[in-house]
């Protein structure tokens, strides 16, 4: 998966995904899920994706959320499979 366009928080706690985005690369809530919530107003699924590249930089077995991301506004627009 490629995503363009996207917002990299360094200070953030983790790493948040939009659900409708991921879905269409086979990333999906599972019922073996960890379910948190952030700000405990919004439910994510916390995943583990084998990588995640930024730039040169490869980080192998790196965990996500999965949610909704509804606040408003885009945060990523563009995508595509690897």
């Amino acid at each position: 998966m490629r995503l363009d366009n996207v917002l990299i928080d360094t200070g953030s706690a983790s790493t948040l995904l939009n659900a409708d985005i991921v879905r269409d690369i086979g990333i999906i809530p599972e019922k073996d899920d960890t379910v948190d919530t952030i700000r405990g107003v919004e439910y994510v699924n916390t995943k583990i994706v084998d990588s995640i590249a930024i730039g040169g930089t490869i980080a192998q077995d790196f965990q996500v959320e999965i949610g909704s991301m509804d606040y408003g506004h885009v945060f990523c627009d563009t995508m595509s499979k690897r």
